[in-house]
């Protein structure tokens, strides 16, 4: 069905599904798109493309009538007082349709339509009359305007498309010659009959159904202040048809992760929403999915979905999901959810957590920290405050921490903050890959690791850490380092001030047998006041440590108040090894010791993946990669996953189940 046609394969796959699914699709997007030939596509697959008995298709406007549509008035039966309608070729009588401009529809045509498409039944006069309508595919240039009857008449398409033009990249497609397919085999009454009948045999195991509920009640909170974006109740029952359709064509019993991903083209009513609806139902399914063996060639080998908790009850922690096992983390989807990590029987129990949503704390006056223990996985997701807000309305304490302290054997990772850090003091605990408009940490973090985190500045202090793969845009720590080892971090600065100042970009003070090293400084620093702005590139004392293979450039200043005074003012104790700046820089300071406390120096031209990976010894391999776009250097996507999924481990023994079962869904 898809010879000749560019971009459509999706929307192909999905018209079937519904059809098959006896339910109701439409197409929106611009015009000259195609929406009418896929509609034809699919009748042809039935043989009624070209004049069937059994397919209607009609252009609406504002002025059509109901004759057009549902047939004649039949004048025998006017004759003899009876109102009846001849339906024998039209809209009542046949198996398939396709409506354009369907919400173009006046309102006489609106009332018999709402009632064949959900309950297949056209009033006839004064009978109720059952249709044979497998399924209706309509399509329209807009969405329809706001009046209740015509969303009443949206909800009756379970799925929806939205079909665009063919991207830049693929206008070429469309010179080649398209010739419509030749369908050697059609699908029949008792095709259709066989489906459905093994459609009915098909299960939805419980944890398929816990995910469905979640994906519903998270998308209910995600779009709680846009009025478009309702599901009805209806919805809800037609979409479990759609899955055991599903399930069935790609010769299964049971429901699986692949057939919840379709929901992706159920849950949206605006092409606005529909990249987030398709977030919200990978996210969730994620949370699902697991690894499985990898099933060898020739072998037989069934998978089975169980409950991704390894306890066989539910948790006893009124309002959540998830028993806070590792494999069966307790979902965090909204403020009331976050808000109760602060009893100490849900936040300081050593559970696992996982949020799903983005959660905005702009509607609270006040926050009070929370005391954490345990492991949150933020799931990439965002907890934040309008800026405005933050400013002027909302009273914050202990520098706006969502954690007051977070307890030895924590973790906290794939987390976002806007106008939050996440706490005031850690000990002992790893965090990876979060992100703060602010400090990550406020005060002091003691024994930890830090890995792929980028803030404003990664801590005030830290003592016996490992910082690795961070960034920082003002200064990495901002106060002391001790006993510490900073490596492959960026400091791109934005930094501006208006005192009589001295600051390290990586820190204040580095003491006590730290090291940094393969470290770059870049950016400007900027300075408005009325004496000298000091910026030593690693840090103001330096009383001990060792700093090797790091590099500063660019760097720009705003004016020459802005003295760059190379690594450090000074340190007997001190080790500076093999460490560069670009001779644009201008260090203020001179020495001819190359690796003394400003570097040796060398020309742009010579600045460039080689350098840093040869003479600085930079891993190109696996921690940085080059920027050839902008001439820098830059971190790689730490432990990154293709498209948000997992295919196999490194050893290629295992293969993620969600994937797995994408990859094995026709209609995927």
């Amino acid at each position: 069905m898809n010879q000749g046609l560019v971009e459509r394969e999706a929307t192909l796959k999905l018209a079937l599904l519904t059809i098959l699914a006896g339910e109701n699709l439409v197409l929106i997007g611009p015009p000259g798109t195609g929406k009418s030939l896929v509609a034809r596509r699919i009748a042809s697959c039935f043989g009624q493309a070209n004049g069937g008995d059994d397919y209607f298709e009609y252009l609406l406007t504002k002025f059509s009538t109901p004759e057009e549509l549902f047939g004649p008035l039949s004048i025998s039966e006017l004759k003899q007082d009876r109102f009846k309608r001849n339906t024998a070729g039209y809209l009542p009588s046949v198996r398939l349709a396709f409506l354009d401009e369907i919400f173009k529809a006046s309102s006489s045509i609106l009332n018999a339509l709402l009632t064949i498409l959900n309950e297949r039944i056209y009033h006839n006069g004064s009978k109720a009359e059952k249709v044979p309508l497998q399924g209706l595919i309509a399509a329209s240039n807009e969405l329809p305007a706001s009046q209740e009857e015509l969303g009443a008449l949206y909800d009756r398409f379970l799925t929806r498309s939205f079909v665009d033009y063919v991207k830049e990249d693929n206008l070429h497609s469309l010179f080649e010659v398209s010739t419509d397919p030749v369908l050697q085999t059609h699908l029949t009454r008792d095709d259709i009959s066989c489906i459905k009948s093994l459609a009915d045999r098909v299960v939805i195991p419980l944890p398929i159904r816990e995910l469905i509920t979640t994906i519903w009640l998270q998308h209910r909170e995600l779009f709680k202040e846009d009025r478009r974006e309702q599901l009805s109740d209806r919805r809800f029952k037609k979409i479990q048809q759609l899955l055991r359709v599903s399930a069935a064509t790609n010769c299964r019993q049971e429901v699986d992760l692949s057939d919840v991903m379709l929901l992706k083209d159920c849950l949206w009513n605006h092409p606005d929403n529909a990249a987030k609806v398709v977030e919200l139902v990978l996210k969730t399914l994620q949370l699902y999915s697991r690894t499985q063996p990898r099933v060898v060639q020739g072998a037989t080998a069934q998978i089975e979905l169980k409950p991704i908790s390894k306890h066989t009850k539910k948790n006893n922690i009124p309002g959540y999901v998830g028993s806070g096992a590792e494999d069966d983390p307790i979902l965090i989807g909204s403020i009331e959810d976050l808000l109760g990590l602060d009893q100490p029987s849900v936040g300081q129990m050593g559970y696992y957590f996982k949020q799903t949503a983005d959660i905005d704390l702009s509607q609270l006056q006040s926050w009070n920290p929370i005391g954490f223990k345990g492991h949150y996985d933020g799931g990439g997701c965002l907890i934040f405050c309008n800026e405005d807000v933050y400013y002027w309305n909302f009273q914050i304490q202990d520098s706006g921490c969502i954690f007051s302290k977070v307890g030895e054997e924590s973790s906290v990772s794939n987390l976002e903050l806007r106008e939050f850090s996440l706490a005031d003091t850690i000990y002992g605990c790893e965090v990876k890959g979060c992100r703060s408009s602010r400090n990550l940490i406020a005060t002091k973090a003691v024994g930890c690791q830090f890995l792929d985190c980028h803030a404003a500045s990664i801590a005030r202090e830290v003592e016996d850490c490992l910082l690795s793969r961070c960034g920082s845009f003002e200064v990495l720590v901002t106060s002391y380092v001790k006993r510490s080892t900073i490596e492959n971090c960026i400091i791109n600065l934005n930094f501006k001030g208006s005192g009589d100042e001295k600051i390290g970009a990586i820190t204040y003070n580095l003491l006590e047998g730290s090291v940094v090293n393969s470290c770059v400084i870049c950016g400007s620093a900027h300075y408005s006041g009325s004496y000298y702005f000091y910026l030593y590139t690693i840090a103001v004392n330096m009383m001990s440590g060792v700093v090797r293979n790091c590099f500063v450039g660019p760097l720009e200043r705003s004016s020459s108040d802005v003295r760059i005074c190379g690594i450090s003012s000074g340190g007997s104790t001190a080790v500076l090894e093999n460490n560069y700046v670009l001779d644009s820089v201008a260090v203020d300071v001179s020495s001819h010791e190359p690796n003394g406390f400003n570097c040796g120096k060398i020309p742009e031209v010579r600045f460039g993946q080689r350098f840093l990976e040869h003479t600085l010894h930079w891993d190109f391999d696996t921690v940085w990669e080059w920027d050839s776009q902008n001439k820098a250097p830059k971190l790689r996507k730490f432990n990154a996953v293709p498209e948000g999924l997992v295919s196999l481990d490194d050893k290629g023994e295992s293969v993620d189940l969600l994937t797995s079962q994408i990859v094995n869904n026709i209609w995927l």
